[in-house]
């Protein structure tokens, strides 16, 4: 069971973050020109390899800032065993109640300036400040993603390889409209052109 959660559960999720994670370095040309250049730095025209992937410290920090703006799981489901009270309602036994992931990761209580895509967020010390469960793109506590170590390394390879090769621009005038389906997906889906670094 385990396995098949990591080969398919894995595939559709990981190709929407990388989708939404070109599109805002398409819309963010001063941090794609940091992304460009520690991919230079760090791995010069050489592909990235597995002792690479720990100095890709900015890389890493917009794969998951990216995450925290469009998160693949939208919403994760759960059945109350018992009737609880939270701030005032209750949720009685046997009922589904949904966390809305973007509007956890959206919010001003957690994240200064919520809908701005600043990936230089991601300190040490704002991690260490930050509730356990105001970042959950792979859901939290004992309930959390198996893949999602294997998910964050996929992204890493794949962004600074196709990094290091290719420039995406996004030609409208307009951001995306998100669209709640399985996964989070853009209305029009998300049209880049593509052009060799």
């Amino acid at each position: 069971d385990q396995l098949i959660t990591m080969v398919f559960a894995g595939h559709e999720t990981t190709a929407t973050a990388l989708a939404f994670t070109w599109y805002v370095l398409a819309t963010h040309p001063d941090i794609r020109e940091r992304f460009d250049a520690e991919l230079e730095t760090v791995l010069g025209d050489h592909p990235p390899t597995y002792d690479d992937l720990q100095d890709l410290e900015f890389t890493e920090n917009i794969i998951t800032e990216a995450l925290r703006l469009y998160p693949p799981i939208h919403t994760i489901p759960r059945r109350t065993k018992s009737d609880v009270e939270v701030n005032g309602f209750r949720i009685p036994e046997d009922h589904e109640i949904h966390l809305s992931v973007i509007h956890v990761h959206r919010d001003g209580q957690f994240y200064d300036d919520p809908l701005s895509f600043r990936p230089d967020r991601w300190t040490d010390e704002f991690e260490e400040e930050l509730h356990d469960f105001a970042y959950v793109p792979f859901g939290g506590g004992r309930r959390t993603c198996i893949g999602r170590e294997f998910a964050l390394l996929e992204a890493k390879v794949v962004l600074a390889t196709i990094g290091q090769q290719f420039e995406f621009e996004w030609e409208k005038n307009r951001d995306i409209e998100l669209e709640p389906r399985v996964t989070t997906q853009s209305k029009e889906g998300i049209p880049l052109k593509l052009s060799p670094r």
